[in-house]
Formats: C-alpha cells, sequence, structure tokens
C-alpha cells in the first residue's frame, strides 16, 4: 500500500490507503507498516492505465478538471514534478462528456 501524498490519490485508486484512514494512524503507517508515499512514478502508472484505448477507460470531465488544478498545486510546490509533465501529458486521455456516447465511432 502506498500513503497519500500532495492531493496524488485522486488519481491512483488501488493500493492507496485512504487519507482519513492514514490520518488516524500516522504514526503505525509511516513507522511500523513502513508504507511509501505515493511518487509521480504511481501517478504517470495510473494516468497510463487510465487512459487505455482498448478499453475505452477515459478520463471524465471532471478528472481532467482536477488534474488540471493539482498539477498547478504541486508544480508550485514540487518543481521537480515538471520533469513528468510531458509523460502526463502524452498519457491523458478524455472526450468531453457530449462527445462519450461516440468514443467508439
Amino acid at each position: 500500500a502506498r500513503l497519500p501524498f500532495q492531493g496524488m490519490e485522486a488519481f491512483v485508486k488501488k493500493g492507496v490507503v485512504r487519507r482519513i484512514v492514514f490520518q488516524n494512524a500516522v504514526e503505525y503507517h509511516e513507522v511500523i507498516a513502513g508504507c511509501q508515499t505515493l511518487t509521480m512514478e504511481d501517478v504517470v502508472s495510473a494516468l497510463s492505465s487510465s487512459s487505455s484505448r482498448e478499453g475505452n477507460n477515459v478520463l471524465e470531465e471532471e478528472d481532467v478538471v482536477r488534474l488540471i488544478k493539482w498539477w498547478t498545486k504541486i508544480t508550485s510546490i514540487d518543481t521537480t514534478a515538471f520533469n513528468y509533465a510531458q509523460v502526463i501529458k502524452d498519457n491523458v486521455m478524455f472526450l468531453p462528456a457530449k462527445d462519450r456516447g461516440n468514443a467508439d465511432d
């Protein structure tokens, strides 16, 4: 399991300790269980699997908006996040809600 970090948990759904559980047991997760926090690699991996064209797993509009808001926040906090800009851009695929029904055409 991974620990939530800087809002990355919004994009990595599998194997992440819920923030409320983490906040209630910080010492356990960090010291006893030795869980690692989420990394940009986890975000890239989650985005690349959710944008797989075969499974029609495109991001919803609200997820793209959330991603853009998170991206502006994380890059102001951690400038090394810019190293992932291109790979994140390449892995994000979405369709506006009005076009979602025609995604397979």
